[in-house]
């Protein structure tokens, strides 16, 4: 190989892609580069360009290893469902949480379908307004209240709570 190829850790070590006739093929105005992922020195064609602001030059892997790269197995259907139910898990391991979760998903869905309706605030009469479950149990027994009178209710529940 009379030319270095670039990506210096690979080059001393890397095959060429198709022996001495591949190192005709490769361009004369660039260097051939040594693909990051397979280890073969490829001619510089065999790269992508970079184009992001401040990089100038040709990608570290090559074409071929990057298509390669875009079917993997954390894409697969089996791995996201795996990724999904671990998060599960993790997100409602408190059963409280789970409550919280199906109490708000439940309002939302009657609220879709019709059968709760929202109510202005309980205390000033606004329109603008949270729902707020005092039993997660009970999970359509809703009290409707303002972000501002909603933030006061809880501020007093935990001010309750310190004192107890």
């Amino acid at each position: 190989m009379g030319s270095r190829a670039r990506h210096n850790p690979h080059t001393v070590c890397c095959p060429t892609e198709a022996g001495e006739e591949g190192e005709e093929e490769m361009s004369e105005m660039e260097e051939p580069i040594c693909c990051r992922r397979c280890g073969v020195v490829k001619a510089a064609k065999a790269f992508e360009k970079r184009y992001e602001p401040g990089r100038v030059g040709r990608r570290e892997t090559c074409m071929a290893c990057r298509s390669k790269s875009k079917i993997t197995p954390t894409r697969s259907p089996e791995y996201l469902a795996r990724k999904s139910l671990r998060h599960r898990v993790l997100r409602y391991a408190k059963p409280q949480t789970r409550l919280k979760v199906l109490a708000r998903n439940t309002v939302h869905a009657a609220l879709k379908d019709g059968r709760l309706q929202r109510q202005p605030c309980e205390v000033c009469g606004a329109t603008i307004v949270h729902g707020h479950h005092d039993d997660y149990s009970k999970p359509l027994e809703v009290r409707w209240l303002c972000p501002e009178h909603h933030r006061d209710h809880h501020n007093a529940m935990r001010a309750k709570e310190r004192a107890a």
